[in-house]
């Protein structure tokens, strides 16, 4: 009988209440590395497609504005009434929120009256998906 209890203190390896710890904390690990790969994985593409869409709208706003540069003596109502007519002439995924003729009262714009002169237009496009805006003053030369 000695013998036997030598040889059950002698004996090397782990219990099964530090097996069960050990994996417990595995599990643990394993559950947030998984969390935060699977995460870091599926929203890696959206500020490359947020960068597309701010590029794309940037872009609408630089072909409306070399449209212009072409005769800046021209009518700015040609620009405005394109806009109106055809608001996809000028890119996709952006929409027109406002095409009018302004004056600055104060440092502040207001829209023009039929008797003030149209020589400022004010354009404001949207980005579609993601509600960005960019405002675009032209004048008069």
């Amino acid at each position: 009988m000695k013998n036997r209890i030598i040889f059950f203190q002698n004996q090397e390896g782990f219990s099964l209440v530090e097996i069960i710890i050990t994996i417990t904390i595995a599990s643990a690990l394993f559950a947030m590395m998984f969390a935060y790969f699977n995460t870091s994985v599926y929203e890696s593409s959206q500020p490359v497609t947020q960068l597309n869409r701010t590029f794309n709208l940037t872009r609408t706003a630089e072909r409306i504005t070399e449209h212009y540069r072409q005769d800046t003596s021209a009518d700015l109502k040609i620009i405005k009434d394109n806009l109106a007519k055809k608001p996809g002439r000028y890119g996709k995924g952006y929409s027109v929120v406002t095409s009018e003729f302004v004056k600055f009262v104060k440092g502040n714009d207001t829209p023009a009256k039929k008797k003030d002169p149209k020589n400022v237009l004010k354009i404001q496009i949207r980005q579609d998906d993601t509600n960005e805006t960019i405002t675009l003053l032209f004048t008069k030369q």
